[in-house]
C-alpha cells in the first residue's frame, strides 16, 4: 500500500479497478482518467464498476477492458449478491 508521500509508478501496475457509482454525467467525467491510465501503460487492464445505467457507456469505451455493474437498488457491492461481471 502506498503512503501519503509515495507516488505510484503506473508502468508497473497490471490491473486497476475504477469504481464510479455516480450518475451517467459523473461516469462521463471519469472517462478522461481511463484514457490517461491506458496511455500511461498500454498493458494495463482497466476495469470499471458503475451503476447499471452507465454500463453501456463503459462497454463502448475503448480504454476499458472489463465492466462490472450494480443495480441502482443495490445496497452496495460488498458480498457480491448484486454484482454482475461482463467481458
Amino acid at each position: 500500500m502506498l503512503g501519503s508521500s509515495e507516488e505510484l509508478d503506473i508502468t508497473v501496475v497490471e490491473r486497476i479497478l475504477v469504481i464510479q457509482l455516480g450518475d451517467v454525467g459523473d461516469v462521463v467525467l471519469t472517462t478522461p482518467v481511463l484514457v490517461a491510465l491506458k496511455r500511461a501503460n498500454r498493458r494495463l487492464r482497466v476495469m470499471v464498476a458503475v451503476r447499471e445505467m452507465a454500463r453501456g457507456l463503459m462497454e463502448l469505451c475503448p480504454s476499458v477492458d472489463e465492466v462490472f455493474y450494480v443495480h441502482k437498488s443495490s445496497k452496495g457491492i460488498i458480498g457480491g449478491s448484486n454484482l454482475y461481471f461482463f467481458t
